[in-house]
């Protein structure tokens, strides 16, 4: 390999640790989320089961219960979904830094561009984790206020 590949080659490894700490960081998150959709789903499951059920007393509670649970599984969704463009993005970065490196094409704006793009799409993601966590809580106030 030629010094001038290898310099090349360091230098594009160089530019691409932001994107890939990105991707990293971002797939935890990406786990988060995921693992709170797969408990909505399951207790959407389950709480549409009882309410199937013989004996179900099919009360406004459980259908209040259900509604906020799908409420809650469209806001993850979301999130999920401005999470992957976020990745796809830095992804698309990584790819844009090597054309770049070694094609000596000049596609800086491009490559703000998606750069933009995956910031704003984590920032949606985050927002919408965020409404979860707060509808979710108030769901929890909802449940136990007769308890308390």
């Amino acid at each position: 390999m030629s010094e001038q590949v290898a310099g090349e080659f360091v230098r594009l490894l160089q530019m691409s640790i932001s994107p890939i700490a990105l991707i990293s960081g971002v797939g935890l998150l990406l786990l988060s989320i995921t693992n709170r959709l797969a408990r909505v789903i399951d207790r959407s499951r389950l709480l549409a089961a009882q309410m199937r059920g013989p004996q179900s007393a099919r009360n406004g509670r459980d259908r209040a219960q259900l509604l906020v649970l799908v409420r809650r599984a469209r806001l993850l969704w979301g999130s999920v979904a401005a999470v992957t463009i976020s990745v796809l993005c830095s992804c698309a970065m990584i790819l844009l830094l090597t054309a770049m490196a070694f094609l000596h094409a000049d596609l800086r704006a491009t490559l703000v561009a998606f750069f933009f793009l995956a910031a704003l799409a984590l920032l949606v993601s985050v927002l919408l984790f965020f409404g979860d966590v707060l509808l979710a809580l108030r769901a929890l106030r909802m449940e136990i206020a007769d308890v308390l």
